[in-house]
């Protein structure tokens, strides 16, 4: 998939993309343990912890412009869904422990109702149900054919999966 070269060229030749990928990569050796640990006795492969490093950089105080906040990027609605307390007081999504639990739970579910990972995870980026609709959409489930349907995925959500 060209989106995948395109990734690899940038964090493997360009300047930037390696200072980048150095400073993730430093934060990772914080959460790579604990983050492994929780994936393993939800059944989620421990090599989606680059989940994380595509959210947030691993850095769980980070906040997105449309509310998305922590490592693990959860909206207000679906981190409720998971467990997570989000009030006046206490936002769980900053909370390192109970987000990754949410994250690992979620993840299986949506591997469960899409039945692969490349779905999966478009799913995360995007949203259940802006991914069923483009599966109606196209007829199709095959998230490759819909990264190259001009009204299928959104064209960041085509990039998420390669990037992870």
């Amino acid at each position: 998939n060209r989106a995948l070269v395109e990734y690899l060229e940038f964090f493997h030749s360009d300047t930037k993309g390696q200072a980048m990928i150095k400073a993730w990569f430093r934060r990772k050796h914080r959460y790579e343990a604990a983050i492994k640990k929780i994936f393993a006795q939800q059944g989620v492969p421990e090599e989606l912890l680059f989940v994380a490093l595509a959210e947030s950089g691993f850095h769980p105080g980070v906040k997105s412009d449309v509310g998305a906040a922590g490592m693990w990027q959860f909206m207000v609605p679906t981190g409720q869904v998971y467990g997570l307390q989000v009030d006046e007081w206490i936002d769980d999504r900053h909370d390192f422990e109970r987000s990754t639990w949410a994250a690992a739970a979620y993840l299986h579910d949506l591997k469960v109702r899409f039945g692969n990972w490349e779905l999966a995870l478009a799913a995360y980026n995007a949203g259940y149900g802006n991914v069923m609709t483009a599966m109606r959409r196209n007829n199709t489930n095959n998230f490759w054919a819909l990264c190259e349907i001009e009204n299928g995925l959104p064209h960041a959500t085509t990039l998420y999966p390669p990037k992870i």
